[in-house]
């Protein structure tokens, strides 16, 4: 049973960390073709995913060096050493200026990746270059990115969420009935919830993506053709 449950962590952990740069890249490549009336057929979305996977790996362990993320992990260790004091808001609005600033510069960098074929680095040029070229499309970036941090917040709440309720149904139904069935129903309630906040955060982080996608397809319109 305990190997059973190891090779599962492995497989999951793998997913976790490669299963985003595959998707990312086929979710952009689909869209491009399809905003430009290419047709579509099966598995291609998977084939272009798999022929940019390693670029697209790249660049993210990259990105999370000045993600959101990253940068909320800087600020909890500055709170704990530091506390709450000018000094601590000035080192916050530094970081997290630095922060929105890296992720407005690259925001197209996935999108070069795979449309121009471009490495890492050329692909984060060229997207500080079209976004900093393109400042008249910042309110639409900041409506994308308060998407983002509302994804997130969900995904926080859900987190914290998921685990009360999948107790509060074991403990209620533990009481009226039988332990086996509370825990049965309890475990049943938490794994629906879960996938249906896995549904959403994708259904909203495919959105995202497609209107970046169309968003870049706009911004330049010298890239016609051989995109893909």
């Amino acid at each position: 049973m305990s190997i059973v449950a190891v090779i599962l962590a492995i497989i999951s952990g793998l997913g976790f960390l490669l299963a985003p740069s595959l998707c990312e890249g086929g979710v952009i490549g689909i869209v491009s073709a399809v905003a430009r009336g290419k047709e579509i057929k099966s598995g291609d979305g998977f084939n272009i995913g798999l022929a940019n996977f390693f670029r697209m790996f790249e660049y993210r362990l990259i990105a999370s060096t000045f993600s959101f993320a990253e940068f909320f992990t800087i600020f909890s260790v500055i709170v704990r050493h530091l506390g709450l004091s000018s000094v601590f808001f000035i080192v916050f609005a530094v970081i997290f200026a630095i922060s929105l600033i890296t992720y407005f510069l690259f925001l197209y960098s996935e999108i070069f990746i795979v449309l121009e074929k471009k490495s890492v680095i050329n692909s984060m040029l060229s997207s500080a270059r079209l976004a900093f070229g393109n400042l008249q499309h910042t309110f639409l970036m900041w409506m994308l990115m308060l998407l983002i941090a509302a994804r997130v917040i969900i995904n926080i709440v859900l987190l914290f969420l998921i685990p009360m309720l999948v107790v509060f149904v074991t403990d209620f139904f533990v009481s009226q009935i039988a332990l086996t069935i509370g825990v049965i129903l309890g475990s049943a309630v938490g794994l629906l919830v879960l996938l249906l906040s896995a549904y959403l955060a994708g259904t909203l982080h495919v959105f995202i993506t497609a209107s970046w996608t169309l968003t870049f397809l706009s911004l330049d319109h010298k890239r016609v053709e051989n995109l893909i």
